[in-house]
């Protein structure tokens, strides 16, 4: 316990005669009384740097001066007060990280209980594969004939066509050993497997645990008859009129309806005479009310609100009603040459999983006679070509908050969205002090990711609040006899709203990098990117004109006999399978055997693509990005050494941190110093040191320009360290790699004299 104003002073004596000693012994790795000490030895230096005597851990706030310590231990200086710089930086982006994880983790949570992914998984696929048979019965719809047959008729996988004939007078039959009768047979299901008729309240159900609500939609869409594109041609009596593309459609005109809304004026002249023009089929049938087919001549006549031609089966008809209306319109041909696109929808529900379930079915008539076939055997990615056959099914939940569980994810949905403003609020504060202060406070393109993620997630928020307000306004009354479009509705709001959480999921998972700078081996991915990217662009470039040239190539040599290149995006997409390893010998890319469509030219495309892509550009790619990382990792070692460290804080290294903080802040009969104090006690030390008076360039950089005092030359020399092209960098002075840690028993004597 020194007092008196001679404390300083005689500190300062002792300091100086104590690094004097110190440093004789450091380089001699021996002991006070000159003997080889294994204990008091110098570890291994760091390159370019030398220090006094052993390296601390660099928990600085944590070091204890306890009365037992007997050893001399070493306290390097440096390191010590580059921690406590960086500690706050630390907690603050460690806090920042595990706040964002927590909101992201939140709304994946919410996400995944909203759609309910295992039970729609399964719901999905009774019908995809069970009811609608995708990869047999339905990739085998090719003519409008096909589609009857689809709807009434059993199909044999083996032999892959549709089995025998049905009859709906006076009972149903089928012949050939037909199983079902289509898939009207499997939702119209009037008995048992021993043919016993089922009662009342055991119709109406797919599988047994699907209630079907209402019946079955079907809609066609027919196209224009004109004449044909081409214009002026040699063949036009020959050939005198087209069926176009563009489908019919009648609209009825607006009119003002009650508090100032406007509804559709059905009885416009206008109106009702496009619709009766709108009509086709043998109308002395269809107009005659004796006549058998009196009942279905609605479907001959244009629905605005169906979009088409409509023809409906109620559940509450029999099963042998509703198979004898879709027969009686295959008799008067209600599918033929105008028919551009069918679609088959319905509505079930499962009461296992409480979810109702929309089903669509879209098969669409190409110009060639045929409808676009759903192919099974073609690449994954031209499975789905553009109007071809489509199959949607999305699973509604029509009462979200019914049970306990449902209501804390109410409450986790408010929070979301609280989180959610409260982001674009401080986002909305850090554009406002940029705008102040003309500089930007934050990177442009982590500002630009910031604005489109919570612009994303404001509109999925509006969609959920959209579609709750849809569903509490309008209630399903079941049983009905009608096509409830409001399901139809929902399931529109659950794609888009599926779409939205797809970008979203993937710009945080993109904005995690933001989080990722405070920390020294993380930061290295970020650099390597960084550094990457210019090279990157320059290769994509290289890449695109390769990678589009061959699949202009490979649309013009396959793509009049191959599905996976009939068109340049889809060739485009089955090149890049072929990178991802879909290819096989033969030569094979996709599904199609180039050999057999061009021997020469098919092998040419093969090996030259083949080649470049994978053994050259490929390799390319992956030397840009282990350059890019080998360059990163170094400028990590490199601040690394400014700190004096060897290689770049870990995060194990500043999780072994916080532990050691904490237990030192727990341990007994120990005196500790706190923050202030000790970076007090360490900057003043620094300023003894043979430094010229400064702990860093900076430091005495800023001192030369406050005095503006200070030579020219030597300002000069300090910038050519780089001292003034960042304020926020830790650029040592060159004596720091001389003289860089002092003893702790030294450094206990400095403590004592500024708490004084």
């Amino acid at each position: 316990k020194m007092r008196g104003g001679g404390a300083a002073s005689m500190v300062l004596r002792n300091a100086r005669s104590r690094l004097r000693r110190l440093a004789g012994q450091s380089d001699s790795g021996s002991d006070r009384t000159g003997r080889s000490s294994p204990k008091s030895a110098s570890p291994p230096r760091s390159p370019g740097q030398r220090t006094l005597g052993a390296e601390l851990s660099t928990d600085t706030e944590s070091l204890t001066l306890g009365e037992g310590n007997k050893h001399d231990d070493m306290v390097n200086v440096k390191r010590s007060l580059a921690d406590m710089k960086r500690w706050p930086g630390l907690v603050n982006g460690y806090t920042n990280l595990g706040f964002f994880t927590v909101f992201f983790g939140l709304y994946v949570y919410i996400l995944l209980a909203q759609q309910d992914i295992p039970d729609s998984h399964k719901i999905d696929f009774m019908v995809r594969i069970g009811l609608l048979d995708q990869d047999g019965a339905l990739a085998s719809v090719n003519e409008p004939g096909d589609f009857f047959d689809y709807l009434l008729k059993g199909y044999d996988s083996k032999k892959g066509a549709f089995l025998g004939s049905y009859s709906a007078n006076p009972t149903p039959t089928y012949t050939d050993d037909t199983p079902g009768g289509g898939i009207l047979g499997k939702l119209f299901v009037s008995q048992d497997y021993n043919g016993k008729t089922l009662a009342t309240n055991e119709t109406g159900y797919l599988f047994n645990y699907n209630k079907l609500i209402g019946g079955v939609q079907i809609v066609q869409q027919r196209g224009k008859v004109g004449s044909c594109p081409s214009g002026a041609s040699l063949y036009d009596l020959f050939y005198p009129s087209c069926y176009l593309s563009d489908v019919i459609q009648v609209v009825p005109p607006q009119m003002a309806g009650p508090n100032g809304t406007t509804v559709d004026n059905l009885l416009d002249p206008a109106f009702v005479n496009a619709t009766i023009a709108s009509r086709f089929g043998d109308r002395t049938q269809l107009d005659n009310p004796d006549s058998a087919y009196y009942p279905i001549r609605s479907a001959f006549e244009y629905n605005n609100t169906l979009g088409g031609y409509g023809i409906f089966l109620s559940v509450a008809e029999s099963a042998t009603g509703n198979l004898n209306i879709v027969q009686e319109l295959s008799k008067l041909r209600w599918l033929d040459a105008q028919t551009r696109k069918i679609t088959l929808k319905f509505t079930f529900y499962n009461g296992h999983f409480g979810r109702f379930a929309y089903a669509a079915t879209t098969l669409t008539f190409s110009q060639v006679g045929q409808f676009v076939p759903y192919d099974p055997n073609s690449a994954a990615v031209a499975r789905k070509t553009g109007g071809g056959t489509e199959v949607r099914i999305a699973s509604v939940n029509m009462e979200p908050y019914l049970v306990y569980v449902d209501f804390v994810r109410l409450g986790l949905e408010l929070v979301f969205m609280a989180a959610v403003f409260a982001q674009c609020s401080h986002l909305l504060r850090l554009v406002g002090l940029s705008v102040v202060r003309r500089r930007l406070m934050i990177p442009p393109h982590w500002l630009f990711l910031d604005c489109a993620n919570l612009a994303c997630f404001i509109v999925f928020i509006v969609l959920r609040i959209v579609l709750i307000t849809k569903i509490y306004s309008n209630p399903v009354a079941v049983p009905t006899n009608q096509y409830k479009k409001i399901f139809e509705e929902c399931s529109n709001l659950t794609d888009t709203q599926i779409s939205f959480s797809f970008i979203n999921v993937l710009l945080c998972t993109i904005r995690f990098f933001k989080y990722y700078e405070f920390q020294p081996r993380l930061r290295i991915v970020n650099r390597t990117i960084g550094a990457a990217t210019v090279h990157l662009i320059h290769f994509m470039i290289i890449f695109l004109v390769f990678f589009v040239g061959f699949a202009v190539l490979g649309n013009i040599i396959f793509g009049a006999q191959v599905r996976d290149f009939f068109s340049i995006p889809y060739a485009m997409m089955a090149l890049f399978e072929s990178l991802l390893g879909n290819i096989a010998s033969g030569p094979t890319i996709g599904n199609a055997n180039l050999y057999y469509i061009s021997p020469y030219l098919g092998l040419i495309f093969f090996f030259i693509w083949i080649f470049i892509s994978f053994l050259v550009l490929l390799n390319i790619f992956i030397a840009i990005l282990m350059d890019a990382y080998n360059s990163a990792k170094e400028a990590g070692r490199e601040d690394a050494r400014r700190e004096g460290r060897e290689n770049p804080r870990a995060v194990v290294d500043d999780v072994a941190g916080v532990i050691v903080r904490a237990m030192s802040a727990m341990r007994p009969r120990s005196w500790k110093a706190p923050a202030w104090l000790l970076q007090e006690a360490l900057a003043r030390f620094a300023r003894k040191m043979d430094a010229g008076g400064f702990a860093t360039v900076q430091e005495e950089l800023k001192s030369l320009e406050r005095s503006k005092q200070a030579l020219e030359a030597r300002i000069e020399e300090l910038k050519q360290q780089g001292a003034d092209e960042d304020p926020g960098s830790w650029d040592y002075h060159p004596a720091w790699q001389v003289r860089a840690a002092c003893s702790r028993k030294m450094f206990a004597g400095w403590i004592q004299h500024c708490e004084l």
